[in-house]
């Protein structure tokens, strides 16, 4: 899956613009944390003495742990601020470093700081919108999965990191669903794993539906958010998917 002009150079490229955009995120710190959600997350951290997690949304833990450990030991509100801002860009970072410098994959650290950039017209002021999240434990799950594969890392170990980085990705936005079946049967195409690996492909492909049929039952069962949006979908039939799409926000 790798590209061949895709090189280190592109990849040491693609981690500046995440640490510039991370540069940029501390300076617009007051603009980003009064926009949206974030006041409402971070005021419920402080008011309620534990992470916030919405609609069963786990991935965004990472990014609520360090205001709430913060409060914990009695920071000031601005210092608490500052933390739950950068908490974002600090782990859409430590993504990109492990894509160029632990994994060697330059092509994804490049797709990574392009969806962070060109691609996402809210990504940087819509902060705590989890689906941003979910696509950094997305690029951490297939990262680290081609890493281990190729260096032949124990099969349990594999199993384990690719369940629960892989879970991560999906249950973090219900939006997932349809990212990662693709992503993940598009680096199968590209991948062609040989004969002899067929029955592993099966079984890392079970943990992928697993994780999606997760999703989809918390959605659907498991909150007031997400299934009242999807029952507007059954109710306004397929005709109108792309107009309910263009007037909603997830």
């Amino acid at each position: 899956m790798e590209i061949p002009h895709i090189n280190r150079t592109a990849g040491l490229l693609a981690f500046g613009v995440m640490a510039v955009i991370l540069m940029l995120a501390v300076y617009f710190t007051h603009a980003r944390m009064l926009f949206v959600d974030a006041p409402f997350i971070l005021t419920n951290i402080l008011n309620e003495s534990h992470p916030m997690i919405m609609e069963h949304r786990y991935g965004s833990i990472i990014t609520q742990l360090w205001p709430w450990l913060g409060s914990l030991i009695g920071m000031s509100l601005e210092s608490l601020m500052y933390i739950y801002n950068a908490s974002f860009n600090v782990f859409y970072l430590a993504v990109c470093a492990l894509l160029v410098f632990k994994f060697k994959e330059y092509a994804l650290a490049v797709v990574m700081a392009l969806y962070y950039t060109l691609m996402v017209s809210d990504a940087f002021y819509w902060t705590n919108n989890e689906i941003h999240q979910a696509v950094g434990w997305m690029f951490l799950w297939l990262g680290l999965y081609k890493y281990q594969k190729s260096r032949e890392t124990p099969l349990m170990f594999r199993l384990i990191s690719f369940g629960i980085i892989g879970a991560l990705a999906v249950l973090t936005h219900p939006l997932m669903i349809i990212v990662v079946a693709f992503v993940w049967v598009y680096y199968l195409l590209e991948e062609r794993p040989p004969i002899k690996d067929q029955k592993l492909t099966i079984l890392f492909s079970a943990i992928v539906m697993m994780a999606i049929t997760a999703r989809v039952l918390l959605s659907v069962f498991g909150g007031w958010y997400d299934a009242g949006k999807i029952s507007v979908i059954g109710e306004s039939g397929m005709a109108n998917v792309f107009g309910f799409g263009k007037a909603t926000i997830w």
